[in-house]
């Protein structure tokens, strides 16, 4: 896609001036058009703030520390989510409630009656084959019984997809105490969910495991969505650093 510079750029400056009008209407508008413009200026504002992240994440992927992504060199696609990639408006959360969001792809979900777990996104510090952008996860006091980072997976991700497939996952952590990760890979195929889990080996910061779909009893025509979960065991009074986060897929080699 290439913008046309003239008729873009004229529609870009009508589009300023009339939300420069609509601002400067609001004292004379009543309760009804106030809540239309509200909301749209809403609806506005997600498609922008998803616009931005998507450039910023494509433009990061030409630079060298974007190129230096770590991916098997046959992989047919490779991704880092976004958050990973692009400062966020809000880049933190206390008191984190379950199904809290953070950016567009990645959300967080535990059980605690009483939520003593905060999250922040901070700027990396240029490390070779990390993010431009490290996800901490602080955790205090835990009365819940599971706590994840769940990560949707885009469509590109599943376009395609097919047993033929090893889904790799490459994750480069660091934590102030013991704990126990696990991936769980979710493909839902029409009304059905397959699940992978994985015990990721956390002797070294840079984890990798490896799904093989041989071995899963998906229906490759009715693929519609996957995410993946990390699962974090022992969380209590410890921080989880995540420093790099890339998924990958690339075909099997037959014998």
């Amino acid at each position: 896609m290439k913008l046309n510079g003239g008729l873009d750029g004229i529609l870009h400056r009508q589009s300023l001036a009339r939300w420069d009008r609509v601002g400067a209407g609001l004292s004379a508008c009543d309760p009804v058009s106030l809540r239309a413009i509200r909301q749209e200026a809403i609806d506005l504002r997600h498609r922008l703030d998803r616009v931005v992240a998507d450039a910023e994440c494509r433009l990061v992927a030409e630079t060298p520390e974007g190129r230096d992504l770590i991916a098997p060199s046959d992989s047919d696609w490779a991704w880092r989510p976004p958050v990973f990639c692009t400062r966020l408006l809000v880049p933190g959360q206390a008191g984190v409630t379950n199904g809290a969001l953070m950016g567009d792809a990645l959300k967080i979900f535990h059980d605690c009656t009483h939520s003593e777990i905060s999250v922040r996104q901070r700027a990396g510090r240029g490390q070779a084959g990390a993010a431009p952008q490290v996800i901490d996860l602080d955790v205090m006091g835990f009365d819940g019984s599971f706590l994840s980072l769940v990560v949707d997976l885009p469509p590109e991700a599943i376009r395609g997809l097919s047993m033929s497939h090893i889904v790799q996952i490459d994750l480069m952590v660091e934590y102030e105490r013991p704990l126990e990760l696990f991936a769980r890979l979710n493909i839902k195929h029409g009304p059905n969910v397959e699940q992978v889990v994985r015990e990721l080996d956390l002797r070294e910061p840079r984890v990798t495991a490896e799904i093989d779909l041989a071995y899963t009893d998906i229906v490759e025509a009715q693929i519609d969505r996957a995410w993946l979960d990390i699962i974090v065991g022992q969380p209590r009074m410890n921080r989880l650093s995540i420093r790099d986060f890339v998924l990958s897929r690339r075909l099997r080699a037959e014998m």
